[in-house]
């Protein structure tokens, strides 16, 4: 069964279907396609600065177009800590070893998606969740056994 369900994906999914295809011909051909990547660009511009704004006193680094970015953390804050305490709050946040490609690399950081939350409200609370969580001592959140 597995080789007939990789079949079929991959015969699903080597092409953009008709419909899909028509769709964005369609908004290039109208322009809606380079408006919503303008719009895109300036949202990402505006929570970059926010993110900066908000972490003035941090070592955040970022691309101002880019919908990520990078926060060192300070002492003592390990990452595996810091990325705990921010999930029981609410925030979700990558430790930087998932994105290290050498296991030699250890990077004292944690990468922020500023992109995927929709209302500007809600992302900015998250940022200032982890900058409270920054400015607090931290809490271990798992049991020693």
């Amino acid at each position: 069964m597995v080789d007939r369900l990789a079949a079929a994906i991959s015969a699903t999914t080597f092409i953009a279907s008709p419909v899909t295809a028509e769709i964005v011909t369609a908004w290039i051909d109208d322009g809606t396609a380079d408006q919503v990547m303008e719009w895109k660009r300036g949202e990402v511009r505006n929570r970059q600065k926010l993110a900066r704004k908000l972490f003035k006193n941090f070592d955040y680094r970022a691309h101002p177009a880019s919908p990520h970015g990078w926060l060192t953390l300070p002492e003592p804050w390990c990452v595996r800590d810091f990325v705990c305490q921010a999930r029981m709050r609410g925030v979700v946040i990558s430790p930087a070893e998932d994105f290290v490609a050498a296991r030699s690399t250890n990077a004292h950081a944690v990468r922020l998606c500023l992109g995927p939350v929709r209302q500007a409200s809600r992302l900015v609370r998250a940022l200032e969740t982890l900058v409270e969580i920054l400015e607090s001592p931290p809490e271990p959140c798992h049991a020693m056994v």
